[in-house]
C-alpha cells in the first residue's frame, strides 16, 4: 500500500512540475517588419504539416518517436535550453556556438519517418493506471522539440529558409501527434510544442526572404480535438487510484477490496450526515430498503456513493468537449466551481481529486489557436500589402482575398487598429491579451 502511494504521489509531483515549465503565462506580444509577400504558387508549397495523401506512409508514429529519444546527447536538454536563453537576451555567439556543437542528423532523419506516419498510438495505459501512469516519453520529447527551434533559428540566421520550414514541419508534426496521447499533461506537452514552433515560424515570418504562410496557416488543424481526447483520457488520469479499479468499475465489489481502494481515512472520518447520504442513494441504486443499506458495510456503502458522485462530475466534464472556446472557457469555470464545491463537501472522497483546473486547460489549448489565427492575420495582411502597393488595410474586412479568421477564444474579429502606417491585431480583453504589431518593409 505504501509503495502505491508513493508511485501516485511521486506522478502527481513530476506532473505538477512539468506543468509549471509548460504552461506559459502573461500576454502574447510580437513585431512584425514584413516584407509584402504574394501567394505561392502552387498555393500548398510550403508546407508545415505533411500532405494526407502524397506525402504519407502506413504505420504507428510513436513507435518512431520514442525511437528517437536515444538518439540524442545525453546533456541535450540543458544544452537547448541554454541556447534559447542566448538567443532570446540577444547574446547570438553563445546560441551560434550550441547551435552548431549537435549533431542531430540521425534524429532529423528519425523525426521524418515519424512525422509522415498516417497513425499515432501512444498506447497509453491509463485505463489500467490511472493516476499511477507514467509518462517517460514526454520530458525528452519536449527536448526534441527545443532541439527543432534551435535548428530553425540557426537555420534562419544562416538564411536557409527552405531548410527551416523543413525543420518547421518536422515540429508541427510532432506536436500535432504528441496531442492525440489521452492525458492532460501530454495536451500540455503538445501545446508547448506547438507555441515553440509558433515562435520559430514568427521569425522567419520577419526575415526579409519570407515567403507567405496563409494558406497553411489558414487551414491549420485546430487544438479542439486534442480537447476531447484529454477530457477522454481525464476519467482515469484524475480519478483513479490504484491500477486495478478501472477493471473494478461497476462491480460488486467486497468490503475489503472498497477499504484498499478508499483507504482508512475516508472511513474513520466520514461524517454521519454524509454517511447517511450514502445509504440513500446505496439503496435507490439497489433498489433495497434504507435499512437493507444501514446493515451493509460501511466501505461497501461509501465505495459506491464516493464513486457514484465521480460518475455525475465526471459526465458534467464530458459533456462540455463539443462546443466552441466562448461557450467552453465559460461552462469550464463553472464546472470548477461545482467541482471546488464538491471538494468542500466530500474532502474524502478519493475519485474526485485532480491536480489542475479545467478552466486552465482549455484556456492553454485556446491560447494556441489564438496565436495560429493571429498568425494567419498577420500574412493575410501581408498578401494584401503585396497586392496593394505595400499599404496596409484600413479594416481586416478589406482583406477579401485572403480572409482573416476570427479570434478563436471570443467568437469575434480581432481588434484592428491602423496608425502612421502601423497596424495593431489584438485581443486586448482576454485573460491573456494579444497584441501583434506590424509594419510594412519599402
Amino acid at each position: 500500500m505504501r509503495q502505491v502511494f508513493f508511485v501516485t504521489s511521486l506522478a502527481l509531483v513530476l506532473y505538477s512540475v512539468a506543468v509549471s515549465q509548460i504552461v506559459l503565462s502573461g500576454p502574447d506580444l510580437r513585431t512584425f517588419q514584413l516584407t509584402p509577400a504574394k501567394l505561392p504558387t502552387p498555393s500548398l508549397k510550403y508546407k508545415l504539416l505533411f500532405d494526407g495523401i502524397a506525402e504519407r506512409i502506413p504505420g504507428n508514429a510513436a513507435v518512431l518517436y520514442i525511437d528517437a529519444i536515444p538518439l540524442m546527447d545525453s546533456d541535450a536538454a540543458p544544452k537547448a535550453d541554454r541556447a534559447l536563453d542566448a538567443y532570446k537576451t540577444g547574446d547570438m555567439d553563445t546560441f551560434h556556438s550550441i547551435a552548431d556543437s549537435f549533431e542531430i542528423a540521425q534524429l532529423l532523419k528519425q523525426l521524418e519517418l515519424a512525422g509522415r506516419r498516417e497513425d499515432c498510438n501512444w498506447q497509453t495505459p491509463s485505463r489500467e493506471m490511472g493516476g499511477q501512469t507514467l509518462l517517460p516519453h514526454l520530458a525528452p520529447l519536449l527536448t526534441v522539440a527545443k532541439l527543432l527551434k534551435v535548428r530553425i533559428l540557426r537555420q534562419i540566421d544562416q538564411g536557409n529558409t527552405d531548410d527551416a520550414i523543413s525543420t518547421l514541419r518536422l515540429g508541427y508534426e510532432l506536436a500535432d501527434k504528441m496531442s492525440r496521447e489521452p492525458m492532460k499533461i501530454s495536451g500540455l506537452v503538445s501545446l508547448r510544442m506547438m507555441e515553440l514552433m509558433n515562435d520559430g515560424l514568427a521569425q522567419l515570418m520577419n526575415r526579409p526572404d519570407s515567403p507567405n504562410f496563409y494558406w497553411e496557416l489558414a487551414p491549420f488543424p485546430d487544438r479542439r480535438s486534442a480537447i476531447r481526447i484529454d477530457m477522454d483520457g481525464a476519467r482515469s488520469w484524475s480519478v483513479y487510484p490504484s491500477p486495478a479499479v478501472a477493471h473494478s468499475a461497476g462491480q460488486d465489489l467486497s468490503a475489503d477490496q472498497w477499504r484498499l481502494k478508499l483507504g482508512g481515512s475516508a472511513l474513520e472520518n466520514t461524517s454521519q450526515e454524509l454517511l447517511h447520504r450514502a445509504q440513500q442513494q446505496y439503496a435507490e441504486s439497489h433498489k433495497g430498503r434504507l435499512s437493507d443499506a444501514e446493515a451493509t458495510d460501511d466501505a461497501i456503502v461509501l465505495g459506491n456513493f464516493y464513486y457514484h458522485e465521480y460518475e455525475v462530475l465526471a459526465d458534467e466534464m464530458h459533456k462540455l468537449r463539443g462546443f466552441p472556446y466562448p461557450v467552453l472557457l465559460v461552462l469550464a469555470h463553472r464546472f470548477d466551481e461545482i467541482k471546488s464545491n464538491l471538494n468542500d463537501v466530500q474532502p474524502l472522497n478519493p475519485f474526485i481529486r485532480g491536480p489542475i483546473e479545467l478552466h486552465n486547460v482549455v484556456w492553454r489549448f485556446g491560447y494556441t489557436d489564438r496565436q495560429l489565427a493571429a498568425l494567419t492575420a498577420v500574412e493575410a495582411i501581408r498578401s494584401y500589402a503585396a497586392d496593394h502597393e505595400f499599404r496596409l488595410p484600413s479594416r481586416l474586412q478589406d482583406i477579401i482575398d485572403t480572409p482573416v479568421p476570427d479570434n478563436p477564444v471570443t467568437g469575434a474579429p480581432f481588434e484592428y487598429a491602423l496608425e502612421n502606417e502601423i497596424a495593431i491585431v489584438s485581443d486586448p480583453h482576454s485573460e491573456e491579451p494579444l497584441k501583434y504589431t506590424i509594419s510594412i518593409r519599402h
